[in-house]
């Protein structure tokens, strides 16, 4: 529903399921695609800490939050974010039985604890179409296509 909301809005959205092409190399282009980003949404949900691939791009998220200024939107969807902060419930759990990448832990865990301690939205229940169009217009605002809109 986000990447629809987004699209509707005319923001070129990278969603790793529906911009790859077959046969790219994943990992390459989805870097290349958050280096170039001005907005990082990173949607923490209860599996989060469970994909190395979702983790990866956390630390590469953050690291571009430092060398080129670029903006950190938190979503936590379902999730308490102290549980990222603090890598406790789910997300403690998941870290816990890494068998492989036992290296990369110790920064997965910097950076939930960073992007946990930015400003960000929760969902808990409610209406989720109401909730993604709040971090739309924020995103709007904060690219300056509210004022854009306001003045056509």
């Amino acid at each position: 529903m986000m990447y629809k909301a987004l699209d509707r809005e005319k923001i070129k959205t990278f969603f790793d399921d529906h911009t790859l092409k077959r046969g790219e190399n994943i990992s390459a282009a989805l870097f290349r695609a958050i280096e170039v980003s001005k907005i990082s949404v990173v949607i923490c949900s209860e599996n989060y800490a469970l994909s190395s691939w979702c983790l990866d791009e956390l630390v590469k998220i953050l690291e571009c939050q430092k060398s080129k200024q670029q903006i950190v939107i938190p979503v936590f969807y379902k999730v308490d974010p102290a549980h990222v902060r603090h890598q406790t419930g789910s997300f403690g759990q998941a870290l816990a039985r890494v068998k492989y990448n036992k290296d990369k832990v110790p920064r997965w865990k910097a950076a939930l604890t960073q992007v946990a301690n930015l400003s960000g939205w929760t969902y808990v229940d409610g209406y989720e179409s109401d909730f993604i169009e709040k971090i739309v217009k924020e995103i709007l605002d904060v690219v300056g296509l509210n004022d854009q809109k306001t003045k056509q």
